[in-house]
């Protein structure tokens, strides 16, 4: 794993690269989060793929720039970062936001990916769920959570102890939740540990709703479809207007539920998403 950083128009994206002789996978994480979470998926899939695990803006290391976390920003850093790469024939795998970073970023351009790889994606728009504060505002409870996270911790290993025993953290695997800790923070000159993603800037990536010219752009992606998600229902997923037109456009689609897991299925459950795109992958080649 080689941890680099690569400059578009305006902002510096870190990523890292597990190097090998395959076409490229660009991997999205979930907000929160870092590009180190996808450490044992990236592992297994580097024997076939150029694996590439990019931190979202506000995250990892990449730039974290006051304010600007809207869903066109975001979205906007995926197409600079494939052009700045030069990338082609380009398999997207995202999860959560990253899921609909892939989707609405993926789309601006199209002619490049070869596949999509949707991990609980976060693709629906309208009337988010929410509630009324004491004052009358509109809150989303999501947004709300995140800026009472705490931020600073003594330790690597204090911050481990505490999230391994509580949600959602105690249903990840210990070496997934072990890499998320090391790239998700940062040694502060004080020694103390900090949080690479700030409560204030995860709480912005809940705010806002997705333009309609990205939703739009969706029916653009023409490529094979791979859709992975827990075992219960969830209709914000299945019943979501962009999974529809993915799946119309996709020649090839594929859903796989994934038991005994929650929302945070490639945390909880790595060897099921690489087993799942293997499947995928090669079904996909067959079929070309």
């Amino acid at each position: 794993m080689e941890s680099k950083f690569v400059q578009t128009s305006d902002i510096r994206l870190h990523y890292l690269e597990w190097p090998g002789d395959g076409p490229p996978i660009v991997m999205l994480h979930g907000t929160g989060l870092c590009a180190q979470t996808w450490t044992p998926i990236a592992e297994a899939l580097s024997s076939r793929f150029r694996v590439l695990a990019m931190d979202l803006r506000g995250h990892g290391e990449s730039d974290k720039p006051q304010g600007q976390y809207r869903w066109e920003q975001v979205a906007g850093d995926l197409p600079a970062f494939i052009d700045a790469m030069q990338l082609d024939n380009v398999l997207l795998m995202g999860h959560s936001r990253g899921g609909g970073v892939t989707v609405f970023g993926g789309a601006q351009r199209h002619e490049r990916i070869s596949g999509l790889v949707l991990v609980e994606p976060t693709i629906s728009f309208g009337p988010r769920p929410g509630s009324v504060s004491a004052d009358g505002r509109n809150v989303n409870p999501m947004a709300e959570r995140a800026l009472k996270r705490r931020p600073v911790w003594d330790s690597r290993e204090q911050l481990f102890q505490s999230y391994h025993s509580r949600d959602p953290f105690k249903s990840w695997r210990v070496d997934t939740l072990q890499a998320y800790i090391e790239g998700g923070t940062r040694i502060r000159e004080d020694g103390k540990v900090e949080l690479q993603c700030a409560p204030q800037v995860e709480a912005q990536f809940y705010d806002g709703d997705i333009p309609s010219w990205m939703v739009d752009g969706v029916s653009q992606l023409k490529c094979p479809l791979l859709l992975v998600t827990r075992a219960s229902n969830h209709p914000f997923i299945l019943d979501s207007p962009v999974l529809q037109t993915l799946k119309k456009n996709a020649p090839a689609f594929r859903h796989v539920m994934v038991p005994h897991t929650g929302h945070f299925v490639p945390e909880e459950q790595p060897d099921a998403v690489v087993s799942a795109v293997w499947e995928f992958v090669g079904a996909t080649a067959q079929s070309a």
